[in-house]
């Protein structure tokens, strides 16, 4: 979950990209980011990574940390799930 923390946002996912094992998936919610650098690096890793690991980016208004568990809840395939957050 992101919300306006581009920087650690940035390391979160290239810890998640050189990972050794791949058989995992990754939705990141963004939780109604305001900041213009966090919006365009969302913008520009949301396609590239649903075409090359079918991970998903997920746009909410913010609202509270448990609305955007649910949204990303909604969508994982695995029967095993972590949250990461950026605060």
């Amino acid at each position: 979950m992101h919300h306006n923390r581009v920087q650690l946002l940035k390391q979160a996912i290239a810890s998640l990209e050189s990972q050794t094992y791949t058989n995992f998936e990754v939705i990141l919610v963004d939780d109604g980011s305001t900041d213009p650098e966090a919006i365009d690096f969302l913008n520009d890793i949301a396609w590239k990574w649903w075409e090359q690991r079918g991970w998903k980016v997920l746009k909410e208004r913010n609202n509270y940390l448990g609305a955007a568990r649910n949204a990303g809840g909604m969508f994982y395939y695995y029967s095993f799930y972590l949250f990461i957050y950026l605060f």
